[in-house]
């Protein structure tokens, strides 16, 4: 049987039927009504059946299908609903949960190729104006007063917004201003039916407006809900710790160590970049099965002897690098380091920790 990431194709398939019956119940508009059925005229699931090997499945769902684009696009809405399955509310579908746990298995969710499709945007814009007013739904004005669990969940969301994109100041400069402003409008707006007017309001500010589902998202509490639903994701980041090179073996003073001058400095960014380097040279097999990315992050701190280079990848494709490069120490997300397997010794320089 044909697997990727770990997952078998029946498995597969039968997430993606599944999540595909859902959404044509939930109806959420024309635009993403009429791209299932263009997904449908493919045959999808028959090119699923006919993918004989690892290599053809791969295929199937990175490239042939448009399978990826399609959950991609309605991410938001599926886990919209997921969070109110594991909050338990009356009428939450229970099934919501199994389906968004389904397809995280396989990595649904993941960008097959960068960059969005032009016939795709009405979709998306669909998937956030369900959220959207689900979210409205669920909070009043008074949830914008200071000290009330969404007003500080939204400056939260603002907060964390600021550190990953700088660049947010320009689109929204006086955030505080308007919050208080603009989603009490909201909030009122929608109570007295008028979503029409919201959507006229964010089409005149693009930028704003998924942030501004994300943040309603956060203010209704729902992704503490979300956090309750156990999650196997295939592909995760992994975290190298390297250690720099010791000028002194009798002293074991590393190299760059609280290197102030310019060339030590240069020296430092040299060997930082080529260990992220060498990284992805030996994640590259697990590029073509989709089991690893080209991403790095790499955090370096001059006062230490060792920097971190951040990658992502399947727990084989991590623990590949654990094996090859024995004097680098591998953590998974929960700070379980990744031993390498046993082919000699390991070097002095090698200090497990946890």
């Amino acid at each position: 049987m044909p697997t990727y990431r770990g997952v078998d194709r029946e498995q597969i398939k039968q997430s993606v039927t599944n999540a595909v019956a859902r959404l044509r119940e939930l109806d959420i508009g024309e635009a993403t009504r009429e791209m299932l059925d263009v997904w449908e005229s493919g045959n999808p699931l028959q090119q699923l059946d006919m993918a004989e090997d690892d290599e053809r499945l791969l295929a199937v769902l990175m490239n042939i299908s448009g399978t990826r684009d399609l959950f991609m696009n309605l991410v938001s809405v599926l886990r919209y609903n997921a969070a109110v399955a594991a909050r338990g509310e009356p009428d939450a579908a229970e099934k919501d949960k199994k389906i968004f746990q389904d397809l995280i298995a396989w990595g649904a969710f993941v960008p097959g190729a960068p960059g969005q499709k032009e016939e795709w945007l009405a979709v998306a814009d669909e998937a956030r104006q369900y959220v959207l007013k689900k979210c409205l739904d669920r909070l009043d004005p008074d949830d914008c007063e200071p000290g009330r669990p969404a007003y500080e969940a939204f400056q939260a969301a603002v907060e964390s917004l600021k550190k990953e994109n700088p660049l947010i100041e320009k689109h929204l400069p006086k955030t505080d201003i308007w919050f208080r402003d603009s989603v009490p409008l909201y909030i009122n707006l929608h109570s007295f039916g008028e979503d029409r007017k919201i959507a006229e309001l964010l089409d005149q500010y693009p930028e704003a407006a998924g942030f501004l589902v994300n943040a309603l998202y956060k203010m209704t509490g729902l992704p503490e809900d979300e956090a309750k639903l156990p999650l196997s994701h295939p592909i995760r980041f992994y975290k190298a710790v390297v250690p720099f090179p010791a000028t002194d073996a009798a002293s074991g003073s590393a190299a760059f160590n609280g290197a102030a001058d310019e060339k030590r400095a240069t020296e430092r960014a040299v060997f930082v970049r080529e260990a992220a380097e060498t990284i992805l040279r030996e994640l590259a097999p697990f590029f073509p099965v989709d089991q690893a990315t080209g991403k790095t992050i790499i955090a370096d701190d001059a006062e230490k002897d060792e920097c971190v280079v951040m990658f992502l990848g399947t727990r084989a494709a991590a623990q590949s690098v654990a094996d090859s490069l024995r004097n680098y120490r591998i953590y998974d997300h929960t700070g379980a380091q990744l031993m390498p397997a046993p082919k000699g010794p390991l070097p002095p320089s090698f200090q497990p920790q946890s």
